[in-house]
């Protein structure tokens, strides 16, 4: 609003944003709450369209309206939380409940995780009928060929040891715990 009480609407063109300096640029585009990022090209375009919002007359103003403003909570549930490549599935538990199993040697059996004064609430356990396929583990590694005096072999063409592969057998998944 001016002096006598009237409102200005000012105009601009993409050629009057572009021949000004990159520093009024983002100063603008701090005073209408934009972002400041990319080249003078984009926060051009980006001041252009975004002319219509709301301007503050100092910085200090628009980062204290920008501190004011809620912040957008993300809320990721399921599988959505795992990478793309991860090879997950969901697991879904059985509809019956398992039974607890009745030790009469123990009183009050209870977790470590739980205390004292809740070991006589017992939550229900499921079971979940799921069989993963585990692939077997074929990695491999270079090792020297030797002799039988343990010296390594040497390629009488290249002058360079000889190399064999070998499965790997530490580093991997023990076969016997599938």
């Amino acid at each position: 609003m001016d002096r006598q009480g009237t409102t200005k609407i000012i105009t601009t063109t993409m050629d009057k944003i572009l021949s000004q300096k990159g520093k009024w640029i983002n100063t603008e585009l701090k005073l209408h709450l934009l972002s400041t990022c990319g080249n003078k090209a984009v926060k051009a375009k980006r001041l252009y369209d975004g002319w219509a919002i709301r301007r503050f007359n100092t910085e200090e103003d628009a980062t204290a309206a920008k501190k004011k403003r809620p912040k957008k909570k993300r809320i990721i549930t399921g599988l959505k939380t795992f990478p793309s490549s991860a090879k997950w599935q969901e697991l879904f538990p059985s509809a019956t409940a398992v039974q607890e199993p009745v030790n009469p040697t123990f009183k009050q059996p209870r977790a470590p995780t739980v205390q004292a004064k809740d070991a006589q609430f017992v939550p229900k356990k499921y079971e979940f009928d799921e069989v993963f396929a585990i692939p077997s583990f074929k990695g491999k590694r270079e090792q020297y060929k030797m002799d039988r005096r343990l010296k390594i072999k040497i390629d009488a063409k290249t002058k360079r040891p000889k190399k064999k592969s070998v499965a790997r057998t530490k580093g991997c998944v023990n076969e016997k715990f599938k």
